[in-house]
């Protein structure tokens, strides 16, 4: 007895045997099995077997004796039939009711003859007439164990199996010489094996008749086969076709069978067809139709000697005696001399014959008894033939030859070595096996085996003997078994404890429209609608918030995003548009006569607004322009240096004279020298730069005169006017000063200061902006002088300004660039990246606007970083409009918390935005967060697999429920000896009223609440920014799914949950189309169900991977200016590069 490493599902009992190996194959894949060849009048070790094993699902007994060679062995040996058949099965079947175990026991079918009933159900009482030993013992224990409440016993009938296996029926007929021409049913092994766990499951006791629905013919089979041998080139004398059979004709009804189970099964003729044309051809080919050399060589002679008749002698003698089996056992063994080793497996009678020597010895004399001796031998070689192959299994244990390599394979299941003794018991077949049709034919198969190696392994498998290969048997066996159990799962329903189940059972118990379980699963649907409602507005508004935020509302002009991005273009703008507009002045002049006027900046506003849906106002930004010019303007100006003729204005006379400078002092003041030529005179004054001025081509300009600086060495001579013999004005200081005149401020004449801009700086140069080359300044000045609101002064600057291309480009479009930088710190990232334009800026005579308005008066504050800075700070938020501010406040916002940091020798800084996409660990665009999402949203979509798939199986059910009157859509069960708490429902059909119901209040919207949770649910963790938040909302939505057990549990009630406990699982209707998938594919239906998932999964997982790239570009271009597709990162490069 072999022990099992776990505790199996079955134990198996006759696994040698036919019908017992075929069990095993089918029941291994998916199962634990225990085998056990205890003889089965072992009472106290079978007991012992259970109480160690203790089987989940029960015990399979597949041991039984049917006869040697045949069951016409049972008439002359009746007590060991009984022992076996009787006494031994009934032990099996005390010993597991005493342990409350499911057992199945297999019967035979072989009880009827044709008759004017053409199909006969369990019920039906046997019509054979005097049946045999084997027979009627069979018929007698089907009888014994419907007293028991724990035995299932399956009538099989001519089991087929999908090879040619000798003791399968295909096997059978391809060794006749004749058949019966009758149609009966059959047993299918691979169609009907894997059935055993399902009945073992639902514990189905009584009787059944086992076999495929309908009937199978011959004659058919006969020509089925010979096609498919032809097929393969082989050669095949077809048996010959005889008269009806009267025993084979008997078709049993599998209605029960078929209810029992809950599964098509398929048609015995589609079914034998289709095992017939799927046989391959090295099976077909190394199945042997000729005769063997050897083994018709020697029986031949056998024949011919015993007989003393010529080989074509006639005859007929049936053997079904000891005298028949005893005479053949004598004469094999006369010509069989014990020095030649068999080499094929005909030669196995030598052993066969020789362990059942001893019981034919006394009834050899009995052969003289006999006429026509030839006739015996024939028949002794038939019969002789006929137990090479049904007792070749526990020949292959007991003898030498050598088995295929590729069929040594055997259930992966515990066996007990074979017994050393092989003329003992345990070499004999304890077989199911039922009765074949006909005796066999003289056909026999050709071929030799090589004999086997000294220390060769014996063989495994019964079939090894044969030759025929295991692997494709063993695959299509598992893949119809899968199929069989997929169809299965998706027409059969087990009722589960929760609030849809609930309000069905109870609408069919009741027979009421309304009550306590409806009710509970209205509530459930408005909790769960109400949690899915909520879960999807805070996943749409997490969603939609940051990207309205960073791209503003669709086609909503007065609620625009921080950046934009035109369609089909990857470049991101996350500047404010009127920065991004006046960066170029071609952008400005729409008509291209090189000024700007206020209806151009109108007009593009208007444009603009029309082309991208953003509004601007660039009106505002002209206007800004024009009065921070108009604030730095002033007249033309020209250099003036010493020395130079310029004209100064005279105080006394009231007019300008001409004159020269001949001082120019450190506080802003010159000395000029007046000349009267007319006089002849000259005198000096001392005046402000700012009373010079001076006439170039008839034009007169503002004298722009450089600031001199104290350099403490400066001299003035006693005279004012030269520098000779002065050695200094520290020792003089004050003999020569008046009210308006100082000899400290004159140390600048004759050497004694300094011009230099480093020492003098910037602020004393103006800004070389003329006024009237911005206005009309006559008319603008006329028009101002009345313009006492802002209104009339708008009106002034819409109709008397314009900006000229040449100074827009100096004074605005030069340092607009750095504008699109939100905050002066940006500067610094820039400036580490290489990225900061540099600015040359002319400021020998004069200074750009920018300085001043960035109060830069020196040219120490000239460099790049300090001018950047300050531009940002000061310049860009004077000429900008509230837009710009408004643009600043919700960049903010975005962006968070900033951090700097020293990089090198440069000052960086970084935002939490940004590093919430670029974290390279869980940052969300990571790869490994992005790997993490998936695996999480894919772990919903299994988790979502179950309910679709209950929700399939609920649409199936009841739309093929049948309907039946409100009386008769339920049955009680009730057992003799149950309690009434053991009552047993099933529901057997449904009414109209509650088909529509159930339809109508809940599969519809139970079938919506789930496409809403699931997508919903989707989203809700596609929405997450961090990993714990993905956790939490992972465990919420597991909480969400379970609402409706959770309410059946805490209101529905014990009585409720008995009544669906005690409910048989419901039954709905397959698909042939569906079932073909299935078995041709053996693809689970949940890998069905989540293919569609799984495409949705990766339809929002990508959609969700495109958005975060896209609103990670947004905000690194917002934030710190980078990515690659930044336009403003771009422009800035493009202008360092140049």
């Amino acid at each position: 007895m072999a022990i099992a490493a776990s505790q199996p599902d079955f134990i198996l009992l006759g696994a040698t045997g036919f019908l017992g190996a075929s069990i095993l194959r089918n029941l291994e894949a998916k199962h634990v099995v225990h085998t056990s060849r205890l003889r089965l009048k072992d009472r106290l070790g079978l007991e012992a077997l259970l109480d160690e094993q203790k089987p989940k699902l029960g015990v399979i007994c597949a041991a039984g004796e049917r006869g040697r060679p045949n069951i016409a062995w049972c008439d002359s040996h009746p007590v060991e039939t009984v022992d076996a058949n009787i006494t031994g099965q009934l032990s099996v079947a005390a010993a597991c009711h005493e342990r409350g175990l499911h057992l199945i026991l297999l019967g035979t079918g072989a009880l009827y003859l044709a008759s004017g009933k053409r199909k006969f159900s369990e019920t039906d009482a046997p019509n054979g007439g005097s049946p045999g030993v084997y027979t009627a013992l069979r018929q007698k224990m089907e009888e014994l164990t419907a007293y028991f409440n724990n035995v299932l016993v399956l009538r099989v009938l001519y089991p087929l199996s999908s090879d040619l296996d000798p003791r399968g029926l295909l096997g059978k007929l391809a060794r006749f010489k004749q058949v019966d021409s009758v149609q009966t049913s059959v047993t299918i092994l691979d169609d009907l094996m894997p059935l055993l766990p399902v009945l073992a499951e639902r514990r189905i006791v009584g009787v059944l008749n086992f076999t495929n629905p309908g009937t199978v013919s011959y004659p058919d089979i006969v020509t089925a086969l010979s096609d498919r041998v032809l097929k393969c080139g082989e050669q095949w004398q077809a048996p010959e076709v005889r008269g009806a059979g009267a025993k084979a004709a008997a078709e049993l009804d599998t209605t029960r069978l078929q209810d029992a189970v809950g599964l098509p099964i398929e048609a015995a003729v589609d079914s034998t067809r289709r095992i017939i044309s799927s046989l391959s051809d090295k099976q077909v080919k190394e199945f042997h139709f000729a005769e063997s050399p050897w083994f018709g060589r020697r029986v031949g002679s056998v024949m011919l000697r015993a007989s003393g008749k010529k080989p074509n002698g006639t005859g007929y003698l049936s053997l079904r005696t000891d005298v028949g089996r005893a005479s053949l056992g004598k004469s094999f063994l006369a010509n069989c001399p014990p020095e030649q080793a068999p080499v094929h497996s005909a030669d196995c009678a030598a052993v066969i014959f020789a362990d059942v020597q001893l019981e034919c010895q006394q009834s050899v004399a009995s052969v003289g008894k006999f006429e026509g001796l030839f006739a015996v031998l024939q028949e002794v070689f038939h019969l002789c033939r006929y137990w090479i192959h049904v007792i070749a299994a526990p020949i292959a244990q007991c003898m030498w030859l050598q088995p295929r390599a590729q069929d040594n394979t055997m259930a992966k299941v515990a066996h007990e070595p074979p017994a050393s003794n092989p003329t003992n018991s345990t070499c004999r077949a304890e077989s199911g096996d039922v009765e074949s049709p006909i005796r066999p034919s003289l056909t026999h198969h050709t071929g030799h085996e090589a004999p086997l190696a000294p220390h060769a392994p014996r063989p495994t498998s019964p079939v090894a003997l044969f030759g025929v290969s295991m692997k494709g048997k063993t695959k299509n066996r598992l893949l119809m078994r899968t199929s069989t159990r997929e169809v299965l799962g998706y027409r059969t329903l087990t009722l589960a404890e929760s609030a849809y189940e609930n309000a069905f059972l109870m609408r069919v118990i009741t027979k009421s429209i309304f009550g306590k379980a409806h009710f509970l699963l209205l509530v459930n649907f408005f909790l769960q609608y109400s949690v899915v409602y909520l879960l999807s507005e805070r996943t749409t508004g997490n969603q939609s918030l940051l990207k309205t935020r960073l791209f503003g509302q669709a086609s909503a002009i007065d609620a625009p995003g921080v950046c934009w991005q035109r369609e089909g273009e990857t470049r991101i703008s996350c500047t404010p548009d009127e920065v991004a507009l006046s960066a170029d002045f071609a952008n400005l002049d729409r008509d291209g006569d090189g000024r700007w006027t206020f209806e151009e900046a109108d007009a593009l506003s208007r444009g603009h607004a029309e082309t991208t849906g953003r509004h601007v106002n660039m009106t505002e930004f002209y206007k800004n322009v024009f009065r921070t010019m108009q604030h730095y303007a002033g007249p033309r100006r020209a250099d003036c240096a010493m020395n130079d003729p310029v004209q100064a204005f005279d105080s006394d006379k009231g007019f300008w004279s001409d004159a020269t400078i001949g001082n120019i002092t450190s506080d802003g003041h010159v000395v000029v020298n007046y000349a009267d030529a007319t006089k002849q005179s000259s005198w000096a004054r001392y005046l402000p730069t700012s009373r010079l001025r001076r006439q170039l081509n008839g034009s007169i300009y503002a004298c722009s005169v450089p600031k001199c600086i104290d350099m403490d060495n400066g001299a003035t001579d006693s005279s004012e006017l030269a520098c000779a013999g002065y050695n200094g004005f520290d020792a003089c200081s004050g003999t020569w000063d008046d009210d308006d005149f100082q000899v400290k401020k004159l140390c600048c004449t004759c050497g004694g200061g300094s011009y230099s801009l480093a020492l003098a700086g910037l602020s004393h140069l103006p800004v070389d902006l003329p006024i009237e080359d911005i206005t009309s300044i006559r008319a603008f000045r006329s028009c101002m002088q009345g313009a006492v609101q802002e209104m009339q002064q708008e009106e002034c600057i819409i109709n008397y300004t314009s900006i000229p291309r040449h100074i827009y480009e100096v004074e605005i479009a030069r340092f607009a660039h750095l504008c699109f930088l939100p905050e002066s710190d940006l500067c610094g990232n820039l400036q580490h990246g290489q990225l900061l334009p540099s600015l040359a800026i002319d400021v020998s005579s004069s200074v750009p606007m920018l300085l001043k308005i960035a109060g830069l008066s020196s040219t120490a504050s000239l460099s790049q970083l300090n001018v950047c800075m300050n531009t940002v700070r000061t310049f860009c938020q004077r000429i900008y409009t509230v837009q710009s501010a408004l643009f600043l406040e919700q960049r903010a916002d975005i962006c968070g918390k900033k951090t700097s940091q020293i990089t090198g020798n440069k000052k960086t800084v970084t935002y939490s935005a940004s590093e919430t996409y670029s974290d390279p660990t869980f940052g969300l665009t990571s790869l490994l967060f992005q790997g993490f999402l998936f695996l999480i949203v894919f772990l919903w979509g299994l988790a979502s697999v179950t309910e679709f798939r209950n929700i399939l199986v609920w649409w199936n059910i009841v739309s093929s429920m049948p309907t039946a009157e409100a009386e008769d859509c339920l049955l009680y069960t009730l057992a003799e000896d149950a309690d009434d708490e053991e009552t047993v429902l099933e529901v057997v059909g449904l009414t109209r009223r509650h088909r529509l119901l159930t339809i109508l209040s809940n599969l519809l919207p139970r079938s919506a609440l789930q496409c809403c949770i699931f997508i919903v649910g989707i989203r809700y963790l596609l929405s997450v920014r961090n990993v714990s938040d993905l956790i939490l909302n992972s465990l919420a939505l597991t909480f969400l799914v379970t609402v409706d057990e959770m309410l059946f549990a805490a209101f529905a009630g014990e009585q409720n949950a008995a009544l669906i406990q005690s409910c048989k699982p419901l039954r709905g209707r397959s698909f042939r189309w569906l079932d073909w998938i299935l078995r041709k594919t053996s693809i689970p239906v949940g890998v069905l169900i989540f293919i569609p998932i799984l495409a949705t999964l990766c339809y929002f997982v990508i959609s969700n991977k495109i958005l975060t790239d896209r609103l990670a570009q947004a905000t690194y271009c917002l934030c710190a200016m980078e990515g690659e597709h930044c336009h403003s990162r771009q422009i800035l490069a493009g202008l360092a590069s140049s």
